[in-house]
């Protein structure tokens, strides 16, 4: 009996130590698994460390060596008799040397670490040296060079605004992509004008060796225009880019691509509300568009808002109005002539091309050979355009309709920017940002008779057709805005009314877009 209880106690207090033990391994193991885990975090962070370091003093080497090839370096190492160094560097002098190993300084505790520059050792420390000024800068290239990087030609031909043409002739066609489906579109090209920056998109389908095939004229409603011979065709793309500093104005300042993958920001936006602007600019209207073949219906099936087209309600001197008109017609201008100028520009054009014809001293025998011109040349010329017109934007609606939704189209895939990654930049220096400021020469005025604004500068000549211009008034630091030059040309002869003869460089600039507020009297500064 005395056994049975003695073994009994004996089992059980064996049972309480394999318990209390399973309880403290229980315990302990999440802390011994804590504790291994800790130790690999801090090997990882160790190596991670030393690799950031490494990777920082390979980056610090290199650019230790390329300062030793700035001009001011080699300036100050420079003695007479010894030929004078290149103020440009070439290939050779970005070409970084770095030697066969190095030894990291040793961590408290760790051995020094070797580190192998080139070979096949577990760590390989290595730089890579590529000039960016020899890169585009997206930020302020021309349209026509980002777009001839994705693929570019020219005219091999003179086209009409009325040619139906099947294919675009140019001059080589082996930059631009296309597949073997006729019936797929391809891409889409654009026709820079360089004298007036006007542009016509055009879709294709195929190509030849010296034509892009299947293509349709005027696509995204840009419209059909006249093209000479030699004129640059380049992908559509390119001119977003151009534009994109101008379509997404932020805080008041040009948007800027901040890093080269910014570029496919040009998905945010189309560029149709940009070509109806400027068909727009020559005469196409909310009032007068069913006269070209185009309504409100069409414009809504295909997503784009009608008021694009709308124009500000007129304030005009309904007296000086009828003025003018009576001037055109007492002097033998025809009826219809008036009425398109009003039906284009509005009766204030009228009245602003009446006080021009009544400065040249019009008569009833300028009258007569005018009207001759016009029903001999003028009137023709407008009865194709309008025919031209009603036949091409129905088919303009459907043909944006059907390229709305492919891919790509307008902006860069993923693919596509890893083609051009290393073409691009936006960080490369350029010598300054703005041309000097100048002071505009009276007023800035939305001209009525050629619809879009102009303005006289001491100098012209730095505004070429497609010139970002900032308008900056100087009173007012927070009134600016900006805009696209169309043209720029010299001072009349005789000079500017009121204004003496001029300097040889003064002259005039004229804008491709209305400004959204009034300038005074010298209040504006252009640059």
């Amino acid at each position: 009996m005395d056994n049975s209880i003695r073994y009994r106690d004996q089992g059980m207090a064996l049972l309480m130590v394999i318990l209390v033990l399973s309880a403290l391994a229980a315990i302990g193991t999440p802390f011994v698994i804590s504790m291994k885990l800790q130790e690999k975090g801090a090997a990882r962070s160790l190596a991670q460390q030393r690799a950031s370091l490494a990777a920082q003093s390979a980056r610090s080497h290199a650019l230790s060596q390329l300062f030793d090839t700035h001009h001011s370096r080699e300036r100050d190492r420079w003695s007479p008799g010894i030929e004078a160094p290149d103020l440009v560097d070439g290939l050779d002098e970005l070409k970084v040397e770095f030697p066969a190993t190095i030894t990291s300084v040793p961590v408290v505790g760790t051995p020094p670490q070797a580190f192998q520059m080139r070979g096949d050792s577990d760590v390989i420390l290595d730089a890579r040296v590529t000039d960016e000024q020899g890169k585009i800068n997206i930020n302020s290239a021309m349209p026509n060079l980002i777009g001839n990087m994705l693929a570019g030609s020219h005219l091999s031909e003179a086209i009409s605004y009325e040619t139906d043409i099947g294919e675009l002739p140019l001059d080589d066609t082996s930059s631009f992509p296309a597949d073997d489906d006729p019936e797929t579109v391809d891409g889409v090209v654009v026709i820079l004008n360089p004298l007036f920056f006007t542009v016509e998109a055009i879709s294709y389908t195929g190509k030849t060796e010296k034509a892009l095939t299947g293509i349709f004229r005027g696509q995204y409603l840009s419209g059909t225009w006249e093209h000479q011979k030699g004129w640059p065709v380049f992908d559509l793309r390119g001119l977003k880019v151009f534009l994109h500093r101008l379509a997404n104005l932020s805080d008041g300042d040009i948007a800027t691509f901040r890093t080269p993958i910014g570029i496919r920001q040009i998905a945010d936006w189309s560029v149709v509300p940009y070509f109806l602007q400027t068909l727009a600019v020559v005469g196409l209207s909310f009032e007068n568009m069913a006269d070209w073949g185009l309504t409100t219906e069409m414009l809504v099936r295909a997503g784009i808002d009608p008021s694009l087209l709308q124009k500000e309600p007129e304030e005009v001197d309904e007296a000086e109005y009828r003025k003018a008109r009576k001037l055109f017609l007492d002097n033998n201008i025809p009826k219809e002539v008036v009425d398109l100028l009003e039906s284009i520009r509005g009766k204030a054009a009228v009245i602003e091309a009446a006080e021009v014809v009544e400065g040249i001293g019009l008569t009833k025998a300028r009258g007569n050979a005018f009207k001759g011109v016009y029903l001999t040349f003028i009137a023709p010329e407008l009865k194709k355009i309008k025919k031209r017109g009603k036949t091409y934007f129905p088919s303009a609606i459907l043909a944006y309709q059907e390229i709305f939704d492919i891919p790509g189209m307008e902006t860069f895939s993923a693919f596509e920017f890893e083609q051009i990654r290393d073409l691009i930049t936006t960080t490369s220096t350029q010598p300054r940002a703005w041309s000097q400021e100048q002071m505009v020469e009276g007023e800035i005025t939305n001209s009525a008779l050629l619809g879009v604004p102009q303005m006289r500068l001491p100098r012209y000549d730095f505004f070429n057709p497609g010139t970002v211009v900032r308008i900056r008034s100087i009173n007012d630091p927070s009134k600016v805005e900006y805009g696209l030059a169309a043209g720029a040309f010299p001072t009349p002869r005789g000079g500017f009314r009121g204004m003496g003869s001029g300097a040889i460089f003064q002259g005039g600039v004229i804008l491709k877009e209305p400004l959204k507020f009034e300038w005074g009297e010298r209040e504006a500064m252009v640059s």
